[in-house]
């Protein structure tokens, strides 16, 4: 007969791990607090203490050994396949704390995005100065329609404000047109990521050297001021949302390019699923941008309530993606 101290000194330290990570997932059945490493620890020895559960019985080992195991074995069973009632809420979860928690953790990858944008529109900016015949470089002469360097200053000011007029149904097909198109763009800019990060370099330089040949054009014709009011109060979530998509790319080029302890495969699949997240969690932000641009831009306010919206809205992101989910995650920790 095997004794219940004999039993429990060779499996002590396997039930005491058990009961550390429990401790650590708490009473609210939270198994994201777990790492992968831990997560697949846990449910292993799950399975070894409900099978020593199962032996202490057999044997007729004392009943508060039985009590000990089974309170173990009730508590890992509920943690893998209850079902917490926050459950139903997963999207809400995700954006209001996964999403920006993701964010702050890549941030060092959407600010090499950031500073990749910057540097295309002081390129474009200052290389259309130099010489507008340079605009071209950065704007194609279609996508540009007329707002060029070249332009007499009434046509570009007449740009600022044409649409006003358009009815709701106009206004809504321009809107399924800004958040397809400008979708794709986020959308290709991370899905090119697997190439090296290299497309998606160029297409960040691209965009701003674009916005900053634009914003040059205006700047010869001493338009600023009406232009940065034009652009700005979509553009900061536009760009926001392109720049996020962007460093979800970087992380699969850098994981891709780094083979890590487990080897490239492995290493991309792990980051590919944050990077992955990343991106879908920038859709609303483009439903938000062309919502802005195809209806609050097409209005007649003043150039002094735009720049205040804008403000509004840059510091609502700044808020949104410094702060939500950061209880949270300090909790976790």
């Amino acid at each position: 007969m095997i004794k219940s101290v004999e039993f429990r000194s060779k499996r002590d330290s396997l039930w005491l791990r058990l009961e550390k990570l429990l401790d650590k997932i708490g009473t609210s059945n939270r198994l994201s607090r777990l790492t992968p490493q831990e997560l697949e620890e846990f449910t292993s020895l799950y399975r070894m203490t409900a099978s020593s559960l199962h032996v202490a019985r057999s044997i007729s080992l004392d009943q508060n050994l039985h009590k000990y195991l089974e309170n173990l074995v009730t508590r890992a069973y509920f943690c893998i396949y209850g079902f917490p009632a926050k459950q139903s809420h997963t999207i809400g979860d995700f954006f209001t704390t996964q999403f920006p928690q993701l964010i702050r953790k890549y941030i060092i990858y959407h600010a090499i995005a950031f500073t990749l944008v910057i540097i295309g529109i002081i390129a474009g900016f200052w290389a259309t100065l130099y010489d507008p015949g340079n605009y071209f470089a950065f704007v194609d002469e279609e996508l540009a329609a007329g707002r060029t360097p070249f332009a007499s200053r009434a046509q570009l000011a007449e740009v600022l404000t044409a649409g006003r007029e358009a009815d709701d149904a106009q206004k809504t097909y321009f809107f399924s047109f800004l958040f397809t198109h400008n979708t794709r763009i986020g959308l290709m800019s991370f899905s090119l990521g697997i190439a090296l990060g290299l497309p998606t370099i160029f297409l960040m330089v691209q965009n701003g050297g674009m916005l900053g040949a634009m914003a040059a054009a205006y700047h010869i014709h001493d338009l600023d001021g009406p232009f940065w009011a034009w652009i700005l109060p979509h553009g900061i979530t536009e760009f926001l949302a392109i720049i996020l998509c962007a460093g979800a790319g970087l992380i699969l080029a850098l994981h891709l390019l780094r083979p890590g302890q487990y080897g490239r495969l492995a290493n991309l699949k792990k980051a590919g699923r944050d990077a992955g997240l990343i991106a879908i969690g920038t859709v609303p932000l483009f439903l938000i941008a062309g919502l802005i641009e195809a209806f609050f831009r097409q209005t007649s306010l003043p150039d002094e309530v735009r720049y205040f919206f804008a403000i509004l809205t840059l510091l609502g992101w700044i808020f949104y993606f410094t702060q939500c989910g950061k209880a949270k995650q300090e909790e976790t920790n």
